[in-house]
């Protein structure tokens, strides 16, 4: 009795595994499209999404999607936080031990990201720098791969996108991560500028993995469930669809309409030919029969057309020279079909040779000696001794490829203007266009509309230039155009044949702009600063000679006292506006309030600060030896101090180079070198430039720079030195006094 009732229980749990599941399904993901991502609106868009979507539908769960991050989503499965975690997680063998996966979904691997001008080996790449994501796959093998190979240098990244970003800026030579979402950010955002290492057209997987869900191991009821759920999308062609929707990056085209028509015109011909041929061959005499037979030749051997003879052994029998010209094959070349056609041809002779059937519209891919070509074949069955089945095909190759060609370059040209950073704005006639980009920014729900309806302002600008015979404009440093936005706009006529177009390009210089005025306002009350620095401590000279003259004659008993009395009054009043001075240098001063800095930590926060201020074109370094060291010193003046050095590094390089920032201690003393690739200072202005006023760069210098920077380490105890080689750079050396911790 026991026995049976075991039976029925777990026959019930077996049909209706739902009734464990009635719960509210807590699902945990990381950010990682195009598996699973939120879009520009909130909403959760992917791959996985869909998937898990799906199975929350043909169960009736109430799923709940929660944000993590990358280890988060092992954590959560380890301690059992979540019922099911999602995020492009690679099958291994350590995540089995605390977890369940599902029935793995797609195959991937980790591959190569390189610069879309690399053409060396894999090899060239050991010895460079690798970028990876933190506690993924990738990072462990980089690990592992790092062992074999010494001179490989790691960098960790929080994100896939900020290693994508890094190998955009040269600060990496190229990186690791997973195949589909390298291929994702490639096509979506960074079109042209990387690739995917391959061998023979095909991606070179450093390491070959599995994509599957990751489950806790309380919920085997769960796994069942998803497994039995990915299995019916497999058989039903559903996830292939997915996979398609997400990864499929140019659509297959079709070519319906196009191959209708030559079917229709080829069948036709085919028919005429042959039908007329027998004809005037059963009805004519011998001399007759040889003038049609000439004519049947010649047109059997039209070069376009490809025709052949199998008989039931699969032998070919007949090879025209059509089929020679575009195989490269002589019939003694061909021994039987399966050394032309790789493609299960068992079904097409039986349907010809068993049945009779014509077979029309087949569209195969046969062997050439130069690799292979796509082939229209109709087969047709004929009753003799010797042949069993013709067949009749058109070369498609060249058409399909240059449908194919003319397509991607399409996509390719629209995912370009349509994903750019920069606003674009195309006219045909009075009709606009506008990218993404520059929608986001006016704030339009379209992208199509009439010039008229456009901004009036935007409207203005252009028209003017429409009007104009000007072929290409340019405007600098926008700020009334769109609200919050500082634009460089480029406008540029394209004349066609039949139409002249318009092109606007609007590039976004707001964040350049505005830490160009932060930097000029710095320098602005630093110069102001050292000004009444320099003339109160001369001024406060001069009236400490006059206070102490005055204070000797005071003393002199042959004076009268109304002499005195004035003395007295030219000490008094020396002595006011000395104090007097003094308030004034207060207040001129940034801030005289010293605090003991770190120096790691201070110069690392300002490391992205001086990157971007040096500009893309200049690789700024920073390099950082024996740590555990403090000094006393105004912050904002330290600050002040580099930015100034930095910025003489910057403008003394005119194209591209590179500026190095190295920190160590030497003799008791923090040395700060700031090293630049420059032009260098020529050796009869080198004693000059820690003069007040004195510069080089005409009415854009002050001349007080260099000057301030000397006031401020002399003030603190310590001491600049230079070198500097013309055409080779220039070295600023900085000592200070340390507090050893």
């Amino acid at each position: 009795m026991n026995i049976r009732l075991c039976r029925y229980l777990i026959f019930i749990l077996i049909l209706f595994p739902s009734i464990l599941l009635a719960k509210e399904l807590k699902i945990y993901y990381t950010d990682y499209e195009p598996f699973i991502f939120r879009d520009y609106t909130g909403e959760l868009r992917g791959l996985e999404y869909d998937i898990i979507s799906s199975f929350c539908k043909a169960n009736n769960l109430n799923c709940s999607f929660i944000e993590s991050t990358f280890s988060g989503l092992i954590n959560a499965v380890k301690y059992g936080y979540c019922d099911l975690s999602v995020g492009a997680l690679y099958k291994t063998k350590e995540r089995e031990q605390i977890g369940l996966f599902s029935t793995p979904y797609l195959e991937t691997g980790i591959v190569a990201v390189v610069p879309y001008n690399f053409n060396g080996s894999i090899n060239e790449l050991y010895n460079k720098k690798v970028g990876v994501k933190r506690n993924a796959t990738g990072h462990e093998f980089v690990l592992k791969l790092s062992k074999r190979h010494p001179y490989l240098e790691i960098n960790v990244f929080d994100s896939t996108l900020n290693s994508f970003k890094a190998l955009e800026y040269d600060h990496i030579d190229w990186l690791l991560n997973d195949y589909f979402n390298s291929l994702n950010l490639i096509y979506t955002k960074f079109r042209g500028k990387f690739k995917i290492i391959s061998v023979k057209n095909k991606p070179l997987f450093f390491k070959k993995a599995e994509i599957a869900f990751f489950i806790p191991k309380k919920n085997k009821d769960l796994k069942k469930l998803l497994d039995l759920h990915i299995l019916k999308l497999k058989t039903s062609g559903e996830l292939d669809n997915l996979i398609d929707k997400w990864f499929y990056i140019t659509k297959p085209v079709s070519l319906s309409d196009y191959i209708s028509i030559i079917i229709i015109i080829t069948v036709l011909v085919a028919s005429l030919i042959f039908f007329i041929l027998v004809f005037f061959i059963t009805i004519r005499t011998n001399k007759k029969l040889r003038g049609y037979n000439s004519l049947l030749k010649a047109m059997i051997d039209i070069p376009s057309f490809l025709i052949f003879t199998v008989n039931k052994n699969k032998e070919i029998r007949f090879w025209n020279k059509g089929a020679e010209l575009i195989t490269g094959f002589s019939i003694t070349d061909i021994h039987d079909i399966n050394s032309l056609i790789e493609d299960d041809i068992v079904a097409l002779l039986d349907n010809c040779i068993k049945f009779s059937n014509p077979m029309e519209d087949n569209i195969i891919n046969i062997k050439t000696k130069s690799g292979f070509k796509t082939i229209l074949f109709d087969i047709y069955p004929v009753f003799n001794s010797e042949t069993q089945c013709l067949f009749f095909g058109l070369d498609l190759t060249e058409t399909i490829q240059s449908i194919n060609s003319k397509l991607l370059y399409e996509n390719l040209y629209f995912t370009v203007v349509e994903n750019s950073p920069n606003g674009i704005l195309m006219i045909d006639e009075k009709t606009v266009f506008i990218n993404k980009t520059l929608q986001n920014w006016l704030g339009y729900d379209y992208k199509v509309m009439q010039l008229n309806n456009l901004d009036s302002k935007i409207k203005d600008l252009i028209t003017n230039f429409m009007q104009s015979n000007n072929m290409s404009e340019s405007f600098f440093d926008m700020d009334n155009l769109i609200d919050n936005k500082i634009l460089d706009i480029y406008l540029k006529k394209i004349i066609l044949t039949d139409k002249t177009c318009y092109v606007a390009l609007f590039l976004d210089n707001t964040l350049k702009v505005k830490q160009q005025r932060i930097i000029n306002e710095i320098q602005k009350d630093e110069i102001v600063s050292n000004i009444v620095n320099s003339v109160v401590h001369d001024m406060n000279n001069i009236l400490s000679v006059i206070i102490n003259y005055a204070s000797i004659l005071k003393i002199d008993n042959t004076l009268k006292e109304e002499q005195k009395d004035i003395i007295k009054k030219i000490i008094k009043v020396s002595e006011e506006s000395s104090t007097f001075l003094k308030s004034l240098l207060n207040i001129s001063r940034i801030s005289n309030g010293k605090k003991l800095i770190f120096i790691d930590n201070f110069l690392t926060s300002k490391k992205e600060f001086f990157s971007q201020i040096v500009g893309k074109n200049i690789k700024f370094n920073m390099i950082l030896h024996d740590k555990g060291v403090a000094i006393e010193l105004n912050e904002e003046r330290f600050t002040q101090t580099l930015l100034n050095l930095i910025l003489n590094a910057r403008d003394a390089i005119e194209d591209s180079g590179e500026i190095t920032l190295k920190k160590y201690i030497k003799n008791d003393k923090l040395i700060i070198e700031i090293s630049d690739t420059g032009k260098g200072i020529p050796e009869d202005l080198q004693n000059k430039i820690f003069e007040p006023f004195f510069t080089t760069k005409g009415e854009k210098g002050t001349g007080l720079g260099l000057y301030a920077v000397k006031i401020f380490i002399n003030e603190i105890g310590g001491s600049i030195t230079f070198k500097s080689k013309l055409g080779l750079g220039t070295t600023f050396r900085l000592s200070f006094p340390i507090k050893k911790l």
